[in-house]
């Protein structure tokens, strides 16, 4: 399972209210959640006969929230909606208080709902596409009986965390997880119902159907969405790998070490592979990685990457070209380094060797997703240099 569920207090919660005005101070979540976690919200607006719509949610640390669907209820004498807003958070540390803007009024002292979950392990996007598949429905129940909320299209990766959103009208004495689901959170008052549970995807494409077992007669909307985990990618680069490209600058030749002498510059660059582990090219090809990374210019077209979830015993190591003893001058490695889409914390450490010596090394912690380059001064002693590799070693801590 990609996911997981985060119960540290303070960061997950219900509340309601009786005909608040918009905007509804909701939630107030003091626990903190990191970068990365997010955090889904179902809420309830059950008007009475005025149409309803749960339009906007914001929180007073700045993080920003998605409506990712809704089901909406209109029989029975009871309009209503379930909605169901997240978050991947952007600002570590406690969410503060959740506002809630809506529009429709209410008649009769109907309410509002909240229930709030939080997460590790989605995938950290804000603009729709962290959600794979969703489905809205509603419907009307005669107590006991099981709200069944439909199924999803086919999912497109495996481990996916399924919410399944709830809302009624408040006339339930109890609420219950439908089959193969938790209830993680669940409010109820006389004006409005709301509940929140989640599974795991299990296999790729599978429609991903949901429920609630009621205790009591309700009119009800609901959806059920699936989100997708860290590991999903829609590129053909495996999950939190560590993309490395080594050349020169764009004024010199392609060199990941460059030696300067008092007559002329040299440049050894990579002319083979020594050893691969789990490494790979960019499209996945496991021979030659060493012309990948042998340009005369930058080209982040063209890289390795290691494997997903990289281990410290996962190596990479490509041999370079000789050059001559330089008589003075300085000695720099070149290279460039990013990773993959994921939170993942992953460290890249590169080695300069000779033979099987390490004449220098450098670590770079908690790489970003963008490239960034290095230019490094080498300072350590080398006495053969037509013996020189440079050695990768990625790990996800």
């Amino acid at each position: 399972m990609g996911w997981s569920v985060i119960t540290t207090s303070g960061t997950n919660g219900t509340a309601n209210a009786s005909s608040p005005a918009s905007p509804w101070n909701a939630l107030t979540l003091s626990g903190s959640l990191s970068v990365g976690d997010r955090l889904v919200l179902v809420i309830n607006l059950n008007t009475g006969n005025v149409s309803p719509s749960v339009d906007t949610v914001t929180d007073t640390a700045g993080n920003t929230y998605r409506k990712l669907g809704a089901g909406n209820q209109s029989g029975g004498g009871s309009l209503l909606q379930t909605a169901i807003f997240s978050s991947s958070i952007t600002h570590a540390g406690a969410p503060g208080t959740l506002q809630v803007a809506y529009s429709g009024g209410f008649t009769g002292g109907f309410g509002m709902g909240i229930s709030a979950q939080a997460y590790s392990g989605t995938q950290t996007t804000n603009d729709g596409t962290e959600a794979d598949v969703g489905v809205a429905s509603n419907g009307t129940n005669t107590s006991p009986t099981t709200a069944n909320m439909g199924t999803t299209a086919n999912t497109t990766a495996a481990s996916e965390l399924v919410i399944c959103g709830y809302g009624d009208w408040g006339n339930n004495t109890s609420l219950a997880a439908g089959t193969g689901f938790v209830l993680r959170q669940f409010d109820q008052n006389g004006d409005s119902q709301t509940g929140i549970e989640d599974k795991d995807s299990s296999t790729s494409g599978v429609g991903q159907t949901g429920g609630f077992n009621s205790s009591s007669n309700a009119n009800w909307a609901g959806y059920i969405v699936v989100i997708k985990n860290s590991a999903f990618t829609s590129s053909t680069r495996t999950a939190t790998p560590v993309t490395v490209a080594l050349s020169a600058t764009a004024t010199r030749t392609a060199s990941p070490v460059t030696v300067v002498t008092s007559l002329a510059g040299q440049h050894a660059q990579p002319v083979s592979d020594q050893s691969i582990g789990n490494w790979t090219t960019q499209a996945g090809g496991t021979a030659n990685l060493w012309s990948t990374v042998d340009e005369v210019s930058f080209d982040d077209s063209d890289y390795v990457q290691s494997g997903q979830a990289p281990a410290s015993s996962d190596h990479l190591t490509l041999n370079l070209g000789s050059v001559s003893t330089p008589q003075s001058g300085s000695r720099v490695l070149h290279y460039r380094y990013s990773k993959d889409a994921g939170t993942e914390r992953t460290d890249l450490q590169v080695e300069l060797l000779q033979g099987v010596t390490v004449v220098q090394s450098w670590t770079h912690t908690d790489i970003p997703t963008t490239w960034t380059q290095a230019d490094q001064s080498v300072t350590g002693t080398i006495t053969d240099y037509t013996d020189l590799h440079i050695r990768l070693t990625a790990t996800q801590v």
